[in-house]
C-alpha cells in the first residue's frame, strides 16, 4: 500500500510540475529529469484589487532551502509618469511557511490542505543516529521527493495550503489601474553560514493592471459510450495554460449534479517506458493527446447520465462549469452462436442450411447469413430482414458459384452485437451463362485505332470478355479479334486498312468463370475519321450601319457541317474568333452583325466552315471594312448648382444621359469668370464642390466620356445660385 502511496503522489508530482512549467513557458519541453540548475517557477493572476503570485521551487533541496530561507518578493511599478519605475520590496521579512502553531490555529480555514502541509513540513522527525552511508541517503532522498511532491500537490488545489506552504502571495496595493507592474521572486540571503553554496535564482513576471483575469470552462469532447460505462473526453488546456486538476460532475435529470470523486482528478503524462510496454495505453494517449480523459461507470444501460466539468488551476480557482454532455451505455455483449453449422446442396439449384442453438438470450433477436467467394470472405448478407430466433434451417434457392461457395451464420440480439460461427463450404456448378455487355461507346482517330468500353453485366462470376469485329452491320459472323479473352471492359482496336469515310461494327461478348460464354452484345456502329474538310463558306455582303458591320454569309456546301466560325482581324494584328455559329447553312443566306467596331478603325472580315470530324475548311476571301461611326456624341446643357453656406461647398446636379456607352463625367469650374478648368469627375449625375470661398462668383460647365474614348464637346456654362 505505501508503495503505491508513494507512486501516486510522484505522478502527481510530475503532473502538477509539468503543468506549472508549461503555463511559465509553454516552448519549454524540458522534464525535471534534464533540469540541472535550481529554479524558480513563477506565476501571477490579476484581480484588479490584487495581484496573486503563485511560484514552486523545481527541486526538493532548493524547496527545502526555501523553507528555511524564506523569499524575498520586490515589485516595480511603471507609469506614463514614472517611466523608471519604482522599485519596492513587499516582503520586508522573507516570506517563509506559517509556524507549526499558526498551521494548527487556523485550520479550520482549510483542514486537509494546511494538515498535509504541516505533516510535510514538520511531520518528520530529525533522525539523530543518521549515518551517511547508500541506504539511508537513499531513504533520506525518497522521504524528501514525497514530502516535496504533496506540499505542491497540496498548494495547487488549495489557496490556504499555498500560504501555508510560503509558495503564495498577495499584493493588495493595487492603485493605478494604468500602470505596469513587475515582480521578482529569489530566496533570501542565510542566516547561518554554510560551506555548500546554493545556487540561486531569480523569476520575474509583468502584470499589466488593467487586464484582469477571466475564468474558463474545460472545452468537452463527444463522450465514447461503451457497455455500461462511458469515457469523458475533454481539452487538458484551457485559455490561461493547463488545468492541474479536475471535477467530475453526473446527473439523472441533467440538473442535479453531484461530484464523481471528491479529490481533484489529476490527468498525468505517462511514462514512456510503462507506454511502450502497454500498448492499449500507447494508442489511447496517441489518440487524445493534449486530452484528459475520465471512465465513468453506469448503472444501466440506454439511460441518459449527464456530465460536466469543472477545472482547478495553480491558484486554486475552480473553473465554472463545462457544456452539460449526455453520456449513455449500450450493449456491446453478444448472444451464444449457433452450434452444429451445416449446407446440403439440393439437385444443383439450391443450398439447405441447418443448424442448433440450445441457449436463446433474453435479448436474442435471430439470426443473419452471410455468403462469399472465400473462407475469408468478404460475406454478404443473403437475407434483408433477420430469420426469426425459432428457425433452424435455411434454403438459399440463389446460389452463386465461385463468388458464394461459403456460407457462415451469426446469433444477433436487440442491440445488433453478432456472433459468428467458423464458415462452411456449399458451392454447387454454374450452369448458367453471364448476361450481355451493354453501353458499347468507341471513337476513331486519324490513325485508325479504334478505342472501344462497354459496360459489365451485372453478374458478380463475370470474369474476361471478348471483341468482335465486321464492316457491315448486318453480317453473321463476325471475326474475333480477342484470340485469348480479355479482363478489362476497355479495348483498342488496331485497323489494317484505314479506310475513309467508312463505317466499323463491334460485338462484345461476356464470360464467366465457368466458361459460360454470353449472347452477343448489340453491334456498335464506329464511324471512321473524316480527313476531307468542308467546302469554303462566302462572305456575299458587307453594309456598315449606325451599329456596326453586318456581313451577309453563304455558308458551306458540305452535308457534315455542324458550324462556322466568324474571323476579324484589326490592321496588321493577327486573326480573332468573334462568333461560332453552331449550325448548318444548307447555302442559306445567314446575315451577322458585329456591334464591337470602333469608329475611324480599318477591320477585315473572313469565315470558315467546321465539320463534325473539327476539320476547318479553308478561309474565305478577306473582306477590307473601315468603319465610321455616325454618331453624335450628347452633353450635358443644364446643370442646377445650390450653395450650402453652412458647410462651405457647392451641390451640382444635372440629368442623366441614358446611354451605355457613358463611362464618365468631368466636371469644370470658372471663378469671378476667368477660364474654365477641370476639378473632378463623377460616375454619378451629381458632384459637390468643396473648394468654396465667400464673396466670389462660379460657373461650371460639364463635359461626357464614352467608354470608346471619346468625348462630347463642353456643355453650356451654368452661374451657382446663391
Amino acid at each position: 500500500m505505501k508503495k503505491i502511496l508513494l507512486f501516486l503522489l510522484f505522478f502527481s508530482f510530475i503532473s502538477v510540475e509539468n503543468a506549472f512549467s508549461q503555463k511559465v513557458n509553454p516552448t519549454k519541453k524540458d522534464t525535471l529529469s534534464k533540469i540541472k540548475k535550481p529554479k524558480i517557477m513563477l506565476l501571477a493572476r490579476n484581480y484588479r484589487d490584487s495581484v496573486v503570485l503563485r511560484w514552486s521551487p523545481n527541486m526538493p533541496a532548493y524547496w527545502l532551502a526555501g523553507t528555511v530561507r524564506g523569499y524575498i518578493i520586490e515589485r516595480t511599478e511603471y507609469s506614463k509618469e514614472n517611466q523608471q519605475g519604482t522599485r519596492q520590496i513587499l516582503t520586508p521579512k522573507p516570506l517563509k511557511p506559517w509556524t507549526l502553531e499558526q498551521m494548527k490555529s487556523r485550520l479550520a480555514e482549510d483542514e486537509k490542505g494546511i494538515s498535509v502541509v504541516g505533516e510535510m513540513l514538520y511531520g518528520y522527525p530529525n533522525d539523530k543516529n543518521f549515518k551517511p552511508d547508500f541506504f539511508n541517503i537513499k531513504k533520506i532522498s525518497q522521504e524528501q521527493n514525497v514530502r516535496f511532491a504533496t506540499t505542491l500537490t497540496a498548494a495547487e488545489f488549495s489557496k490556504k495550503a499555498a500560504e501555508a506552504a510560503g509558495l503564495r502571495f498577495v499584493d493588495k496595493n493595487i492603485k493605478k489601474k494604468d500602470a505596469l507592474y513587475t515582480y521578482k521572486i529569489y530566496l533570501a540571503e542565510s542566516e547561518m553560514p554554510t560551506k555548500t553554496k546554493i545556487v540561486l535564482d531569480t523569476a520575474q513576471v509583468v502584470v499589466e493592471a488593467g487586464q484582469s483575469f477571466l475564468t474558463f470552462a474545460p472545452f468537452v469532447d463527444k463522450p465514447e459510450n461503451g457497455d455500461r460505462k462511458t469515457t469523458l473526453i475533454w481539452d487538458r488546456l484551457g485559455p490561461e495554460g493547463d488545468f492541474s486538476a479536475f471535477y467530475i460532475e453526473k446527473s439523472e435529470d441533467g440538473k442535479n449534479f453531484k461530484k464523481v470523486n471528491q479529490t481533484p482528478f489529476v490527468m498525468g503524462k505517462p511514462d514512456p517506458q510503462e507506454l511502450a510496454k502497454d500498448t492499449l495505453l500507447k494508442a489511447q494517449f496517441a489518440k487524445w493527446e493534449n486530452k484528459a480523459f475520465y471512465i465513468d461507470s453506469l448503472a444501466k444501460n440506454y439511460q441518459k447520465y449527464y456530465y460536466r466539468i469543472r477545472g482547478i488551476d495553480s491558484f486554486g480557482e475552480e473553473s465554472k462549469p463545462s457544456e452539460t454532455i449526455i453520456a449513455m451505455g449500450k450493449d456491446l455483449t453478444p448472444p451464444k452462436s449457433p452450434d452444429d453449422f451445416r449446407a446440403k446442396n439440393i439437385n444443383n439449384t439450391a443450398i439447405m442450411l441447418t443448424w442448433k442453438k440450445p441457449v436463446k438470450e433474453a435479448d436474442f433477436k435471430g439470426y443473419v447469413i452471410g455468403r462469399g467467394p472465400t473462407v475469408n470472405g468478404p460475406f454478404q448478407p443473403i437475407t434483408q430482414n433477420i430469420i426469426p430466433p425459432n428457425s433452424l434451417s435455411f434454403t438459399d434457392t440463389e446460389p452463386q458459384a465461385y463468388i458464394g461457395d461459403y456460407y457462415i451464420i451469426a446469433s444477433v440480439d436487440t442491440a445488433g452485437n453478432l456472433a459468428y460461427t467458423l464458415p462452411i463450404a456449399g458451392g454447387i456448378e454454374d450452369r448458367l451463362p453471364p448476361s450481355f455487355p451493354t453501353d458499347l461507346v468507341g471513337k476513331a482517330d486519324s490513325s485508325g485505332r479504334v478505342k472501344l468500353s462497354w459496360k459489365s453485366p451485372k453478374n458478380p462470376d463475370v470474369a474476361l470478355f471478348k471483341v468482335y469485329r465486321s464492316y457491315t452491320a448486318e453480317n453473321k459472323y463476325y471475326t474475333q479479334i480477342t484470340p485469348v479473352g480479355i479482363s478489362s471492359n476497355t479495348f483498342t482496336d488496331t485497323l489494317a486498312n484505314k479506310m475513309l469515310n467508312e463505317n466499323v461494327y463491334y460485338k462484345v461478348v461476356a464470360i464467366d468463370l465457368s466458361n459460360n460464354h454470353s449472347a452477343f452484345s448489340e453491334y456498335l456502329n464506329v464511324k471512321l475519321p473524316d480527313k476531307n474538310p468542308p467546302t469554303t463558306p462566302v462572305i456575299k455582303d458587307v453594309l456598315v450601319t449606325e451599329k456596326g458591320v453586318s456581313l451577309s454569309i453563304v455558308g458551306s456546301e458540305s452535308e457534315d457541317v455542324v458550324a462556322h466560325i466568324i474571323y476579324r482581324k484589326e490592321g496588321n494584328n493577327d486573326w480573332m474568333t468573334i462568333k461560332e455559329i453552331a449550325k448548318n447553312l444548307l447555302s442559306s443566306a445567314l446575315l451577322y452583325e458585329d456591334e464591337s467596331v470602333v469608329s475611324n478603325k480599318s477591320y477585315q472580315y473572313a469565315v470558315v466552315a467546321k465539320d463534325d470530324d473539327g476539320l476547318l475548311s479553308p478561309k474565305s476571301f478577306p473582306i477590307p471594312v473601315k468603319y465610321f461611326r455616325k454618331t453624335d456624341y450628347a452633353t450635358v446643357s443644364k446643370i442646377n448648382a445650390k450653395i450650402d453656406l453652412q458647410k462651405k461647398q457647392v451641390n451640382l446636379s444635372w440629368s442623366p444621359i441614358v446611354s451605355q456607352t457613358i463611362s464618365h463625367y468631368l466636371i469644370y469650374r470658372a471663378v469671378d469668370g476667368e477660364g474654365l478648368a477641370m476639378i473632378g469627375s463623377s460616375k454619378e449625375s451629381n458632384y459637390t464642390d468643396k473648394d468654396f470661398k465667400a464673396n466670389t462668383s462660379y460657373q461650371y460647365a460639364i463635359k461626357v466620356a464614352y467608354h470608346d474614348g471619346k468625348f462630347s464637346g463642353i456643355g453650356e456654362i451654368n452661374q451657382a445660385a446663391k
